[in-house]
């Protein structure tokens, strides 16, 4: 056969563009096909519960950074999990951090609006920024979700005595104690 070099110069601009689109295309599919690997291993609801566990095995002995670290895996793992969010926020505001600890109960509420406990510690967090507006705001929405919920009753009354409104702060303690007996007082 006879090489004619005119004839390959034509069509290799074309074979060229065809190889760089074709090297697009595997670079882009291999990124997804990456994308997608990382998000299901990111994705395990049994291992967030199992760190989730730890995280609550530390804060029960009051060590709030070793549980915030468990706690901040559990919400790697799923991003979803409420009661990790809530937990999460509690660890932070143990460790002080009342502004950061409302970021993660904003979260745990957006995954489960129906958890008074959420609710009573967006409340707690708001007493600790010296918000007891906000703070009673938070306790009413714990307190619509479960009118009988004593540490939002709790809660409130504190928010009602930053504001100098004691006669019904003692007043609703009481009605917490009246539902809830072994409640503290506060």
């Amino acid at each position: 056969m006879f090489h004619n070099p005119t004839k390959i110069s034509m069509f290799a601009p074309n074979l060229f563009r065809q190889t760089c689109q074709a090297a697009k295309l595997i670079s882009c599919l291999l990124v997804i096909f990456g994308l997608i690997i990382i998000g299901c291993e990111a994705h395990d609801p049994a291992a967030a519960r199992r760190q989730l566990d730890l995280g609550l095995q530390k804060a029960g002995a009051h060590d709030w950074a070793a549980a915030l670290k468990y706690f901040d895996r559990a919400v790697q793992l799923d991003s979803t999990l409420a009661i990790a969010w809530a937990n999460h926020g509690t660890a932070l505001l143990n460790l002080g951090k009342p502004d950061e600890a409302l970021q993660s109960y904003e979260r745990a509420k957006r995954f489960d609006p129906q958890d008074p406990y959420i609710y009573c510690s967006m409340c707690s967090a708001n007493i600790a920024r010296n918000k007891p507006e906000e703070a009673i705001k938070a306790a009413e929405g714990a307190l619509a979700v479960d009118s009988t919920y004593a540490p939002a009753m709790g809660n409130k009354a504190k928010a009602l005595r930053m504001l100098g409104r004691t006669q019904e702060a003692d007043s609703l303690l009481q009605k917490a104690r009246a539902l809830f007996p072994a409640f503290r007082r506060r």
